[in-house]
């Protein structure tokens, strides 16, 4: 039988570990990034990373003409591309993971939504007819936010109970429907208090997500200018690696309308998450069609 038949286990069981051991190899870089340097997110992270890692084999076909060619080129930028794109992987899970919403808080706040709407209803029709104080239902909260639901259901269920003997023979209320509103309004209480005693751990993780982005970001963005430039005759950059920003229009192709030459220059950006910062984070060199005047690279 073939290995792929009977894969190893010892493989499969310390193939995610390569993340986490990317992503530990890597934090002295995020480390150095101030906040100016960080690129906005405006990719879907996945895409990008299995994007990075299906072009390694071409580029690395590229390795050694770049090195001869453009000798003051970073070649860690391409050498350290698999590790930038598997500690990036390792960071996005653990920030979906911090991220992910405590699981039954949205069920939770649609249900109690629903509840609202129904004894708002109902309390309204009693304040009308003078059953029940109108004036406290004019400061309810209204709206979606977990907290606003939360809160206007406690206080429609203790108005209520507050004159039930009076109004329980004039509604359509049920004292099974203001237990079940009560106990939603304990139940979302506690659920979006452990929310927010979670925040501290999402920023962190949103923040070493952002990090390994932009470590990713730069150094694919950097490979690119230097296939580019060995590639420029031929005009197949995208051969060996494609553009992250692939099937989007800049909005500077749009003004030029067939007037490029068919090169990407890392300008083809319309951001997913942050349109009026993208264009920047992948702009072309000042003053260039692409490369810098004189020597296409500097030592960094």
């Amino acid at each position: 039988m073939s290995n792929e038949e009977n894969p190893d286990p010892a493989a499969e069981e310390a193939t995610p570990h390569l993340f986490h051991a990317a992503f530990d190899k890597t934090a002295p870089e995020r480390a150095a990034l101030s906040a100016d340097d960080l690129v906005v997110i405006n990719l879907d992270v996945p895409i990008m990373v299995t994007t990075v890692l299906g072009s390694l084999s071409r580029l690395l076909a590229l390795r050694d003409e770049i090195v001869e060619a453009l000798p003051k080129f970073e070649i860690a930028y391409i050498d350290n591309l698999q590790t930038y794109a598997q500690a990036l992987a390792h960071a996005h899970v653990v920030y979906r993971a911090a991220a992910e919403p405590t699981a039954p808080l949205p069920s939770l706040v649609a249900r109690a939504s629903e509840l609202r709407a129904l004894l708002l209803s109902d309390a309204s029709a009693l304040a009308n007819r003078k059953l029940i104080d109108g004036k406290v239902l004019t400061r309810l909260k209204g709206g979606p936010g977990y907290l606003n639901v939360c809160a206007d259901v406690g206080v429609l269920v203790l108005l209520l109970r507050e004159r039930w003997t009076e109004i329980a023979p004039r509604t359509a209320i049920r004292p099974r429907e203001l237990d079940e509103a009560e106990r939603l309004y304990e139940r979302v209480t506690f659920a979006y208090a452990d929310r927010a005693r979670r925040s501290p751990q999402v920023l962190a993780a949103a923040s070493d997500r952002q990090r390994a982005y932009t470590v990713l970001f730069n150094a694919y963005r950097q490979a690119r200018r230097a296939v580019m430039y060995i590639r420029f005759d031929a005009a197949d950059v995208d051969t060996y690696l494609p553009s992250l920003f692939a099937g989007r229009r800049s909005r500077r192709a749009k003004r030029a309308a067939g007037g490029s030459d068919g090169l990407d220059t890392g300008g083809d950006v319309a951001a997913a998450e942050a349109p009026s910062t993208a264009a920047a984070n992948d702009a072309a060199p000042t003053g260039t069609a692409g490369f810098p005047s004189g020597s296409p690279f500097t030592a960094h």
